[in-house]
């Protein structure tokens, strides 16, 4: 199971920003233009696509699930559609 919430795949972010490391502390700047988010959304899916592709070879199944995904739900039906349960 992949899960990630909509504001990783999709985020709002437009303008200057700063990112901050909660590991570390460390502060970024950066800009952010539709150019960028694109290239971000973009990047992510192929990051995804990686993912399941590298996960499909070892022989195991790729489930993506939204963070907001009601659990009995993805239980009962996504899971069983995908192979997860039987």
């Amino acid at each position: 199971l992949h899960i990630l919430c909509i504001e990783d795949l999709e985020p709002e972010f437009s303008g200057d920003l700063e990112l901050v490391d909660r590991e570390l502390g460390d502060r970024l700047t950066v800009s952010v233009t539709d150019d960028v988010a694109g290239s971000y959304r973009r990047r992510v899916r192929a990051w995804r696509d990686d993912v399941a592709t590298t996960a499909r070879g070892t022989g195991s199944t790729y489930v993506a699930v939204d963070a907001l995904d009601d659990v009995e739900t993805l239980l009962l039906q996504t899971w069983r559609v995908n192979g997860v349960l039987r």
